[in-house]
């Protein structure tokens, strides 16, 4: 009997420590060809699905619910049926020395769990007892005044907890008028119309890439500060079925353009469940945008190997809020203040909306259409919002 085919979790997050199987659609000694759907599986951010990469005969050595390992078998291929193996996909093909916790045991022993659920584990600990269990309960569970905790959110309140990083988290914040930046011509696509997230993700990736600003693109870890190579721009994702983070890869060499095609995509997969690898991993910065939820702010959390974390928050065309959570290993509050104020510097430079082009608010004739038909300028006004527009003659003497 000869191995053709050895599938190991791959590590699809950096981090991820360990997955949940969700479905085997294989049995023990199934004859499958290249690219037959295996099994599928759940990190803390996406579901993937595993296919044959050859054809021959299937050995499954893993169970629907078990948490696996990264880096550990999950399957074999043969060349031939296996003598003696029963159908079903059963893990008797343990390669390794595994052990338990003294903490997981008891809790094996507390909740009557099945010990080879974990045979694909190396070290069980009790989070994984405890993950596993939840997991199965969650599944059981028809009540309508309970529900467990998703093993997903489980696993991405674990990235978010991080120990090490205990009371060195700060936070600042500023708010300034949006209507001094535009938000709708820049755009090529209506669903960003309005928004500030491509632009902001897009003049945030340009200052992080000179040299005042890169050391903010980092993390750390032990004692040292890591640079990430390029400026990965994740973009938070809520749209009903729970939080992802899609990645704009190398966004400082992007476009406002292609960084909205990337966003477009990022959300089309999102709404077909059909996130890859590529579309979530290593994202080295995050913004999160409720602007769409009209509050005043919110504190966004810092996940592991981040420096720092984006906050979106206001009302369009309106007052917002940029408010940036940030590791005081690598920088401090002055710096971060700077990095906010020449964010907003540059967003009203670059962007500016029509009104702060030296326009009429009203009929959007500029300054220099007054001046050829030697008109005295425009009226400054003060808007019902407290804030401060121009309007031109005709339009004062229409009122």
């Amino acid at each position: 009997m000869k191995l053709l085919g050895d599938i190991v979790i791959q590590r699809n997050n950096i981090n991820d420590e360990s997955v949940m199987i969700k479905n085997i659609y294989v049995e023990n000694n199934d004859k499958v060809e290249e690219g037959t759907l295996l099994l599928d599986y759940e990190t803390s951010k996406a579901n993937f699905e595993i296919h044959s990469d050859t054809s021959g005969f299937v050995h499954i050595l893993c169970k629907e619910g078990e948490l696996i390992e990264v880096g550990n078998h999950i399957a074999k291929i043969y060349d031939s049926p296996i003598v003696g193996q029963n159908s079903g996909s059963e893990n008797n093909d343990t390669e390794f020395n595994q052990s338990f916790s003294k903490k997981a045991l008891d809790k094996i022993a507390e909740l009557d769990i099945d010990k080879s659920v974990f045979n694909s584990a190396k070290l069980v600990t009790e989070n994984m007892v405890l993950d596993y269990h939840n997991n199965i309960n969650n599944q059981l569970n028809d009540s309508d005044k309970t529900k467990l905790i998703p093993n997903s959110k489980l696993t991405e309140s674990s990235r978010l907890t991080n120990s090490d990083r205990f009371g060195l988290v700060s936070y600042v914040s500023k708010s300034f008028e949006s209507y001094a930046i535009d938000c709708d011509t820049i755009y090529n696509e209506k669903e960003f119309k309005g928004s500030l997230s491509i632009i902001l993700i897009k003049t945030m990736s340009d200052l992080l890439s000179t040299d005042r600003y890169k050391h903010l693109n980092s993390f750390i870890k032990d004692s040292n500060i890591i640079y990430y190579d390029s400026i990965n721009f994740g973009m938070a994702i809520n749209l009903g079925s729970g939080l992802k983070v899609g990645v704009i890869h190398d966004s400082a060499n992007k476009s406002i353009h292609q960084i909205e095609e990337r966003v477009i995509e990022l959300i089309d997969k999102y709404i077909d469940d059909k996130m890859e690898l590529k579309d979530i991993e290593n994202p080295s910065i995050v913004l999160t945008d409720l602007t769409d939820q009209d509050i005043d702010s919110f504190l966004p959390l810092i996940i592991n190997d981040n420096s720092m974390m984006i906050g979106l928050s206001g009302r369009k065309e309106g007052i917002q809020k940029i408010g940036i959570s940030f590791d005081h290993r690598v920088t401090d509050g002055l710096e971060v203040s700077r990095f906010i104020n020449d964010t907003i510097s540059q967003l009203e430079k670059q962007f500016p909306s029509i009104e702060m082009r030296g326009s009429c608010c009203m009929c959007f004739k500029n300054i220099e259409e007054e001046e050829l038909k030697d008109s005295p300028g425009f009226i400054k006004v003060l808007t019902s919002k407290n804030v401060e527009k121009y309007v031109c003659r005709n339009c004062i003497d229409g009122f």
